[in-house]
């Protein structure tokens, strides 16, 4: 997952793939990535049971 749990932001070097580890560059949070993306999952289920349609992340332009 590229996609920081905590704050959202989505960047493809949030995630050190040799260490299987997240790293967001914009909040500092760190986890296993493997679990980042299990939360990130269980957040788009959440939204779906709760009623959103077509739950989905979009990344945003960051300058």
């Amino acid at each position: 997952s590229q996609r920081c749990p905590k704050c959202g932001t989505i960047d493809k070097e949030n995630r050190l793939n040799r260490e299987h580890a997240f790293f967001c560059k914009n909040c500092a949070y760190k986890s296993n990535d493997d679990r980042v993306a299990a939360i990130n999952i269980q957040q788009l289920g959440t939204e779906w049971i709760s009623g959103t349609e077509r739950p989905c992340y979009t990344k945003v332009e960051i300058n």
